[in-house]
C-alpha cells in the first residue's frame, strides 16, 4: 500500500492559512484591505486582548451581494481578477481570494453585510471554515467581520503568539501603515475599549501624520512631490530632529500597498546621507505610483515584498525625490529648556561637587550664601527631547581649578548699570539671512563660534560649518564640470596594487573631474600632480586611496551619487578643525559663505552646524523668568 495520501480539505485550508494568517495583525491587515477595495470611506477596527480573542472590522463600503455569500469562505474566490494575466495589472490590494477563507479556517467568524440597494442585510456564521448559519438581518450598508478565538483549532500556531500587549502593538503598526497610505479614509483603532488611532480622513496626508505621531512630528516634515515618465512619488520627509534609531518610522507604499524594499530604503539612506548622524534613520512616508506592469507584488504570501522591472530607475527616482525635498528647506535647530528634565541639585550640592566653580583667583573663594527657596527647586537637564542628536556641554572634574577672570576696569554708573562697550563689536554685514547684522562674540573652546543677534544667540560649529561650505562648493563645481584641479608644489607618489591600478584606470575620468591629475610612475605606482581645489588634506595619499575604495565599492552607482560620496570624504578632511583659533575676519568670511548656501544648518554628516538659544530660554535657565 502506498504512503502518499491526499490531504482532506480542512487540513489543506489550515496549512494554507499559515501563509496568510500569522497573527492578529495579519488578520486585521487582510480585513481592512478588503474594506478599502470595497470603496469604504470610514473603517473602524476593534480588538480585545491583542486581537487574539476578538477582532471586529466595520466599514461603509459596497457590501457583499447575497449571491456571493456562499463563495466568500472558499479559497481562491475573488472579484478582483479573472485570469492569470490580470495579476500583472493589479490595482486592488487583494487579489488571491484567500483572506476570508484562511481566517475562517483558524477561527470563528461572524460576517454581517448589506450591499447597496438591497432592503436587508445578511448575517453569516462560520466555524472551522464551514458556514454553520446564515440569516437575514437589519444592518447599514457595508460589512462587519468579527473574528473570535484565533488559532483555537491549531494549538501549535496558538503557542507562538506573543503577549497581548505585543500583539496589540503589531496591530497598531499595521493600522498606522494603512492609515498613512489612505489619508482620505477615516480610520480608527481601539484596543480593549481605548481609542489608539483616529485619523480624520480629509485626504491631507500631513493631517494623518499629525493625528498618528503628534503635532511636533506634523510640524517637522517636508513635502515630497516628484514625477518622471516612470513614477510619481509623493509624501513627507522628516527633518533631522525627528530621526529615529530604527526604520520603524519609515512607511513605504507602492500603488497604495505597504511594502518593504531594500532598493527604496537604500535610496532614502543615500538621500539623507549628509543630513543624519550615524545610526539614525529618517522619518518618512513615501507613496510611489507606478504602472502595475513595472512591479510584481506576487512575490510574498503577505504581499509585503515587491520586485521592480527596473530597480536602478526606481532607486534614482526615490533618491532625487527625497534629496530635492531636503535641499529645498533647512532650518536652525533651537535649543529649549525642558522643565521635566532638570536634575535635582541645590546650589550647595553643586558647589560641594564643583569647588573650583566659584574660585576668583589664587586663594580667593567667594561666599555662595544660603540657597534661597527658589534656588532649591528642581533644575532639570537643559535638553529638548526632540533634539536627541545634540550633545550638550556640562562641567566635569577637568573644570576644577579654572578661574573666572573678573574685569575690575569696568565702571558702574552708580545705579548698578555698567557702561556699554558695544562700539567695539565686530558685526557681520556681508552675510545674509540669520547671520546678517549679527555680532561676533568670539570662539568657545576654539571650536564654537558665538554670535548675538536681536534676542537670541547663535552657536556655530566651525568644523561642521566649514565642512558644509567645502562640500557644497565642490559639488557645485563638479556638477558644472568646472576644473577643480590645484597643482601641487611637490607631487606625491603612491604605491598601489595591480587591482587598484585597474580600478583607477576604469575611473580615470571621474578622478580627473574631481581635480586629481596623475600619471603612471613605474610598476604599480602613480605620481599625483594636482588635487581638488579647496579640498587639500593633511595626508593626500590616504585621501586618494579612500576615494579609490569608494569608487571600487560603488561601481554601479550613478556618477552624481558617487561624486557626492567622494566629495563628502574630501570635505571632512579639508575643513577647519576643532581647537583651531580663528580671528573675526576669518569668522565673518566663513559666515558669509555659509549664509549663501541653501542647506547651511547641518554638516554633510547630518550633525547640526548651527543652533539657536533665545534670550527667553537663557532667562529660564537662570530663573529670571519662570
Amino acid at each position: 500500500m502506498g504512503k502518499i495520501i491526499t490531504l482532506d480539505e480542512g487540513t489543506v485550508k489550515k496549512i494554507a492559512a499559515g501563509e496568510v494568517v500569522e497573527n492578529p495583525a495579519s488578520v486585521v491587515k487582510e480585513l481592512v484591505e478588503n474594506s478599502i477595495d470595497a470603496g469604504a470611506s470610514r473603517i473602524t477596527v476593534e480588538i480585545k486582548k491583542g486581537g487574539i480573542s476578538f477582532i471586529k472590522v466595520t466599514d461603509n463600503g459596497s457590501g457583499i451581494e447575497e449571491d456571493d455569500i456562499a463563495k466568500v469562505f472558499k479559497r481562491h474566490s475573488t472579484s478582483k481578477i479573472r485570469n492569470a494575466e490580470d495579476i500583472y495589472f493589479i490595482s486592488s490590494l487583494g487579489f488571491r481570494g484567500e483572506a476570508l477563507a484562511s481566517i475562517a479556517a483558524v477561527s470563528r467568524v461572524e460576517l454581517i453585510t448589506r450591499a447597496a440597494g438591497t432592503p436587508y442585510g445578511l448575517r453569516v456564521y462560520s466555524e472551522n471554515g464551514i458556514i454553520k448559519d446564515m440569516e437575514k438581518t437589519g444592518s447599514p450598508q457595508g460589512t462587519t467581520v468579527i473574528v473570535r478565538d484565533l488559532f483555537y483549532n491549531t494549538p501549535a500556531r496558538f503557542k507562538f503568539l506573543k503577549k497581548d500587549s505585543v500583539e496589540s502593538g503589531y496591530v497598531s503598526d499595521i493600522v498606522t501603515r494603512i492609515a498613512l497610505s489612505n489619508p482620505s479614509i477615516s480610520l480608527s483603532l481601539s484596543s480593549d475599549g481605548k481609542i489608539i488611532i483616529q485619523t480624520p480622513g480629509t485626504g491631507d496626508l500631513s493631517y494623518a501624520i499629525a493625528s498618528i505621531y503628534g503635532m511636533d512630528t506634523g510640524k517637522s516634515i517636508i513635502k515630497i512631490n516628484y514625477k518622471d515618465e516612470l513614477v510619481h512619488i509623493t509624501g513627507y520627509a522628516g527633518r533631522a530632529e525627528i530621526s529615529r534609531p530604527s526604520r520603524k518610522y519609515q512607511s513605504i507604499f507602492v500603488n497604495g500597498r505597504y511594502v518593504r524594499s531594500k532598493v527604496i530604503t537604500s535610496a532614502i539612506d543615500e538621500a539623507y546621507n549628509t543630513y543624519l548622524v550615524k545610526n539614525k534613520y529618517a522619518f518618512i512616508v513615501l507613496n510611489i505610483k507606478i504602472n502595475p506592469v513595472a512591479v510584481d507584488v506576487n512575490v510574498h504570501p503577505a504581499k509585503l515584498e515587491v520586485k521592480f522591472s527596473d530597480e536602478q530607475r526606481i532607486y534614482r527616482a526615490v533618491y532625487h525625490a527625497v534629496k530635492n525635498a531636503l535641499s529645498g528647506e533647512s532650518r536652525i535647530i533651537e535649543i529649549k529648556t525642558d522643565e521635566a528634565l532638570f536634575f535635582k541639585e541645590s546650589n550647595r550640592d553643586i558647589i560641594e561637587k564643583e569647588p573650583g566653580l566659584l574660585t576668583g583667583g589664587p586663594g580667593q573663594i567667594y561666599n555662595a550664601g544660603e540657597p534661597c527657596e527658589e534656588g532649591t527647586r528642581d533644575m532639570r537637564a537643559w535638553k529638548d527631547s526632540r533634539h536627541d542628536n545634540l550633545v550638550y556641554y556640562r562641567p566635569d572634574s577637568r573644570q576644577e581649578g579654572r578661574h573666572v577672570e573678573l574685569d575690575a576696569s569696568r565702571s558702574d554708573d552708580g545705579q548698578g548699570r555698567q557702561e556699554d562697550y558695544r562700539q567695539d563689536y565686530f558685526l557681520v554685514d556681508d552675510a545674509s539671512g540669520d547671520f546678517s547684522g549679527s555680532r561676533i562674540i568670539g570662539q568657545a573652546f576654539s571650536t564654537y563660534i558665538l554670535l548675538e543677534k536681536d534676542d537670541y544667540l547663535l552657536l556655530v560649529d566651525q568644523h561642521a560649518a566649514h565642512e558644509r561650505i567645502v562640500f557644497e562648493e565642490m559639488k557645485k563645481q563638479f556638477s558644472e564640470n568646472k576644473s577643480m584641479a590645484q597643482e601641487l608644489i611637490v607631487p606625491i607618489t603612491i604605491n598601489m596594487t595591480y587591482q587598484e591600478i585597474k580600478i583607477l584606470d576604469e575611473n580615470k575620468a571621474f578622478f580627473n573631474r574631481l581635480g586629481y591629475i596623475y600619471e603612471e610612475f613605474g610598476n604599480n605606482s602613480i605620481i599625483v600632480r594636482a588635487v581638488p581645489y579647496g579640498g587639500c588634506c593633511e595626508n593626500e595619499e590616504d585621501m586618494f586611496l579612500e576615494l579609490l575604495d569608494i569608487a571600487s565599492s560603488n561601481r554601479k552607482e550613478n556618477i552624481s551619487i558617487l561624486a557626492e560620496k567622494a566629495i563628502y570624504q574630501i570635505a571632512c578632511k579639508a575643513a577647519v578643525k576643532a581647537n583651531m583659533n580663528l580671528d573675526n575676519k576669518e569668522i565673518a568670511e566663513m559666515l558669509k559663505k555659509l549664509s549663501a548656501l541653501e542647506n547651511l544648518y547641518t554638516c554633510p554628516h547630518g550633525r547640526p552646524a548651527v543652533v539657536k538659544i533665545t534670550r527667553g530660554e537663557l532667562e529660564k535657565m537662570f530663573k529670571r523668568k519662570l
